[in-house]
């Protein structure tokens, strides 16, 4: 497993664990939408409804933003292409001259991708799996999946770990974009349409400050 900035791959497991959901409003808009600043288009309340994390009073603000942000892509791909991904305001923005294999993959795929109403709910039990790898593999600069060295669960069917930013939309920028891995496994993982829970968790990492791991069930 190559050794990269941020790191992320899709992990299958034969037997399923069993998990809880904790299920929240979807209708609380107590935080201001995290796409907003790129389109006004994002402050329609049928985007509130996205906000699934709202009430997982076990995860913080920026955890929560990251699911929020993932249902609003998966929601409507096409306007996340186009207000986000190719908005000068995102800072992975790429011109179009410049713009690399993954860059240009993640174009496609989002043209492509169908709307999925289904809404990710936020995931107690994934919070907890989540939460113990980023905690430990942060205590020690581990990279990757292996969790062995903690002895914590792997109590999930997919499994995306990023390091280096605190920015949730740059979090997940950079898991869909994909750069350098060749199997694009964590931008199939975020955009599994069969995906219905999960958690995450954002650590404090040895070598890299920061470090988010997502854990996802069906």
């Amino acid at each position: 497993m190559p050794t990269l900035f941020r790191l992320s791959i899709f992990v299958a497991f034969l037997n399923a664990f069993p998990f809880a959901n904790a299920v929240a409003n979807p209708n609380n808009d107590s935080l201001s939408n995290p796409l907003a600043s790129f389109s006004p288009l994002w402050n329609s309340k049928a985007y509130n409804a996205c906000n699934t994390a709202a009430n997982a009073d076990y995860m913080t603000p920026n955890e929560k933003k990251i699911i929020w942000i993932l249902n609003m892509v998966r929601l409507n791909p096409k306007l996340f292409l186009q207000t986000v991904l190719l908005n000068p305001k995102n800072k992975k923005y790429q011109k179009k001259e410049t713009r690399n294999y993954y860059f240009n993959s993640l174009i496609t795929d989002l043209k492509k991708l169908q709307p999925n109403s289904r809404l990710l709910l936020p995931d107690s039990l994934m919070f907890t799996s989540a939460h113990c790898h980023a905690y430990h593999g942060g205590l020690v600069g581990y990279i990757g999946h292996d969790r062995s060295f903690s002895g914590c669960q792997s109590a999930f069917y997919g499994e995306c770990c990023e390091y280096g930013n605190d920015e949730p939309i740059n979090v997940l920028l950079n898991l869909l974009i994909d750069e350098g891995i060749s199997s694009l496994g964590h931008r199939k993982v975020c955009l599994e349409p069969a995906f219905q829970s999960l958690g995450v968790s954002m650590q404090p990492h040895k070598r890299y400050g920061i470090n988010t791991v997502m854990d996802f069930n069906y």
